[in-house]
């Protein structure tokens, strides 16, 4: 499960753990995404340039994407349910657009299904809940790198 922050036009989707190791590049671009926006006299919060993405992956694939959660403060509200779903038949569901998941806890497991595309995924709760966890604290670590080196947070100071 991580993070990624997308852009139409390149760089792509970057992982949130992948920040560090390319803070000079992505400065750079995303630097140059808020010097067109500025030119252009748009706002930024009108930008799918600086949206991010909660993604489930399994090694390299995807196995769920939130494609209508675009701020940190979306994606959290769902890591917030993770990590307070304590009891065995907690459940939670959110739709947007079309799109639905569905959550539930058993005493050991996290089941996720997403209902378009009939993606069903139980997974070991404990790992599951550490990693929402950490999520929580790197991604804002990772955002505060870049708008470190920006001078600005088009992330989360924007919207």
């Amino acid at each position: 499960m991580g993070f990624i922050t997308q852009g139409d036009d390149g760089p792509g989707n970057i992982a949130h753990d992948a920040v560090a190791a390319r803070l000079d590049d992505l400065a750079e671009r995303f630097g140059q995404r808020l010097a067109r926006l500025e030119r252009a006299g748009l706002p930024v919060a009108d930008s799918s340039d600086f949206w991010l993405r909660l993604t489930l992956v399994d090694g390299d694939d995807e196995v769920i994407g939130f494609p209508w959660y675009d701020t940190l403060a979306e994606i959290d509200h769902f890591l917030v349910h993770v990590l307070q779903g304590v009891n065995s038949g907690d459940s939670w569901f959110d739709e947007d657009q079309g799109w639905e998941l569905h959550t539930w806890f058993t005493a050991s497991s996290l089941h996720l299904r997403e209902a378009v595309t009939g993606v069903n995924v139980v997974t070991e709760r404990e790992p599951f809940t550490l990693r929402a966890a950490a999520l929580r604290e790197e991604v804002p670590e990772a955002i505060a790198l870049l708008a470190g080196r920006l001078g600005s947070d088009p992330w989360t100071g924007a919207r």
